[in-house]
């Protein structure tokens, strides 16, 4: 029977080498990348043929939530490990002195105690608040004033989807398939570089902006929608089913 990988790696370095159980023989005929960086890697590493590969970008539900006039601070959303580079944020929150909320698991406990050291290190106890213990993220954006991504490297990020999705403006830097798409349309929400002065300007401008809430809703429902996910990834199946049964 063929074999379908649907990767979602997104910390693949352009000289990895395939993993081990490929290696032996059951590598896949065809295969679905998160990002076009996947699909360059398995068309390039592999040698799949293109036909044989589809870019299906991740995308995210919408949940309605109830609108709170009264927003205050600023959320990362980002389980807690080096990659997601939540250190950062702690920089800029020690350089502009705003409440910040860092949501997500720890999958890396002395990264965790480092976090955890450079909050007591600049005095920030009473501005961060970890919070680990969050089923859904969405619910809760609308009680914040902007949102933040700092990951070094990513094949999505879904976390920007969910932030459009509740119309909280946000700033991150330029990873990933989403990030790529959604710069299009947004680029005061992206950077391309960890510079803190350029990024505690570009903080402050978006905070005394209106965020265009229905351009993030028609972008959302153009680009990321359930039903345009299904349709392709289906109609990839069928493309499968059709040339195996030759």
């Amino acid at each position: 029977r063929p074999i379908v990988l649907h990767d979602h790696f997104g910390g693949l370095a352009p000289d990895s080498t395939a993993a081990f159980g490929f290696r032996l023989g059951l590598k896949p005929r065809w295969y679905i990348g998160v990002s076009a960086h996947l699909l360059h890697w398995a068309q390039s590493q592999w040698r799949i043929p293109e036909a044989r590969t589809l870019f299906l970008g991740n995308i995210i539900r919408p949940i309605k939530t109830a609108p709170l006039p009264k927003k205050a601070g600023i959320v990362l959303v980002s389980n807690l490990k080096p990659l997601k580079n939540q250190a950062f944020a702690l920089e800029l929150c020690a350089k502009m002195d705003f409440p910040l909320s860092l949501v997500g698991k720890v999958q890396d406990e002395a990264y965790f105690q480092q976090l955890q050291a450079q909050v007591a290190q600049n005095g920030l106890a009473a501005n961060v608040h970890f919070i680990q213990d969050c089923p859904e993220v969405q619910a809760i954006l609308p009680g914040f004033q902007l949102g933040l991504h700092t990951s070094l490297k990513e094949s999505g990020p879904l976390v920007l989807l969910e932030y459009l999705a509740q119309g909280l403006p946000f700033l991150a830097y330029a990873t990933g398939a989403v990030a790529a798409l959604i710069r299009t349309e947004f680029p005061e929400y992206f950077m391309d570089h960890f510079e803190l002065d350029d990024w505690q300007e570009r903080i402050t401008q978006l905070l005394h902006s209106q965020p265009d809430t229905d351009k993030m809703e028609r972008v959302l429902k153009a680009h990321f929608s359930p039903q345009q996910y299904s349709e392709k990834c289906l109609k990839f199946y069928q493309k499968i089913l059709e040339n195996e049964a030759c």
